[in-house]
């Protein structure tokens, strides 16, 4: 199970972004016309399997960062599958390494989207990913927007 409230760059290989829902994005300037690229993102620290009844999954609001992002470009269509305008879903997150001549790795990232679809592509020198309060079991891949606020106890 998932334990640690921060990712990075180098945790990519052992995490999955698979049915993580969007419910927004924001790009913050930065120099040489770079970007910190952040998304608002219910993620799904597990699945749970039952032989007896249907899926559950803990799922915790993350906001997921990209750095120094360059090459943006973000396609998106809810009008050609008449869907609802809802937070779009990431079939995952895929990288390649781009050829570097400094010391700074930079990759080519790609995120489809499954609902409603489409792609967002850009290149970045890595990411950083924060969980902002503890998983919810639900039986659904996203939390409801007042599950999303966090958490006061009485």
């Amino acid at each position: 199970m998932f334990e640690r409230s921060k990712l990075t760059t180098a945790d990519f290989d052992a995490v999955s972004w698979h049915d993580c829902h969007v419910h927004g994005f924001s790009l913050e300037e930065r120099e040489h016309g770079t970007a910190e690229l952040s998304f608002d993102i219910d993620f799904i620290v597990e699945w749970l399997s039952h032989a007896d009844r249907p899926f559950e999954f803990r799922v915790a609001p993350a906001t997921l960062t990209f750095h120094a992002v360059f090459g943006l470009r973000i396609e998106l269509d809810y009008a050609r599958v008449s869907a609802a305008t809802e937070p779009f879903m990431i079939d995952g997150i895929e990288r390649d390494l781009l050829a570097s001549t400094d010391a700074t790795p930079a990759f080519m990232w790609r995120l489809p989207i499954t609902f409603p679809g489409g792609l967002i592509s850009f290149e970045s020198t890595g990411f950083t990913q924060v969980v902002r309060s503890a998983p919810l079991l639900v039986p659904r891949q996203c939390l409801l927007a007042e599950e999303r606020r966090p958490h006061v106890d009485a």
